[in-house]
């Protein structure tokens, strides 16, 4: 099965590692002990799977290698360099395929990662939980691009520092979305309408949802009160707060907790 094709839930999240591979490498047949994203920053590599399946994964590309893939690689170029993160999904998730994924904002991915690998090598309190939600935000961003509509590189290339600006400014109550088109180098009207057309979603549309989102995660690995949340995802209170997360999540915040509790014993 298709990763996008389904919404896999993380059990256990393992570590997230910076690495390379240079010219000294020798392909070898690797079993999978378990699932992992890869963010490839520098080289291409051929993956070639015991299926007779295989690709070549380079810069700017995310890689997914399945549990229990049986695969072997061959350096096609440069040095390979990576930031690697290594989970498992729920007992019961079917089958998945391995797939390489060419990215259209590889910067906003790469950030992404990189924070990941900030929070990990920190092991601040929270350091997992943190990782899991920056995690599904990678899975989101992947459903994000399947759609996408086709914008020229130039705009793409705009688009992907006024994500970035959003994702480094989400938690401040006070973003704008005119503080989102001058990061993209735009007027405000014409940046509007070029991100509705390239996700389908209104600038402010798609804040909401990034903060709402978020704060799902802070209350499925947190025991944050909902003011403390609400403060951590830019809510300019605990109302407006529980607002708009009903808005969007069909349920209270309180009901939400509750109906994922289960999930602080991960």
């Amino acid at each position: 099965m298709e990763l996008l094709d389904l919404r896999p839930r993380v059990d256990a999240f393992h570590q997230v590692v910076e690495g390379s591979i240079g010219r000294k490498f020798h392909p070898a047949i690797s079993p999978r002990r378990s699932s992992g994203f890869i963010f490839i920053l520098e080289g291409s590599m051929r993956y070639r799977f015991s299926d007779e399946t295989e690709f070549v994964a380079t810069a700017g590309d995310v890689l997914f290698l399945a549990r229990g893939a049986l695969y072997s690689m061959t350096l096609e170029k440069g040095t390979y360099r990576f930031i690697f993160v290594n989970f498992d999904f729920v007992p019961g998730t079917p089958d998945l395929q391995s797939s390489v994924f060419p990215m259209m904002n590889a910067r906003v991915m790469e950030s992404q990662f990189r924070r990941m690998l900030e929070r990990w090598r920190l092991q601040k309190p929270g350091a997992v939980e943190d990782c899991l939600s920056i995690l599904y935000a990678v899975y989101a961003e992947l459903l994000r691009q399947r759609t996408a509509a086709y914008i020229p590189v130039l705009k793409r290339f705009r688009l992907d520092a006024a994500l970035q600006y959003i994702s480094d400014n989400f938690a401040n109550e006070g973003l704008k979305v005119e503080d989102a088109a001058k990061a993209a180098g735009m007027g405000e009207s014409h940046f509007r309408r070029l991100f509705k057309s390239a996700y389908g979603v209104s600038p402010i549309k798609y804040i909401s949802l990034l903060r709402v989102n978020r704060a799902k995660e802070y209350i499925k690995y947190s025991s944050d009160s909902f003011a403390e949340i609400a403060q951590n995802c830019g809510f300019a209170s605990v109302y407006y707060f529980s607002r708009i997360f009903k808005k969007e999540a069909g349920c209270t915040p309180g009901e939400y907790r509750t109906k994922h509790k289960d999930f602080h014993e991960i």
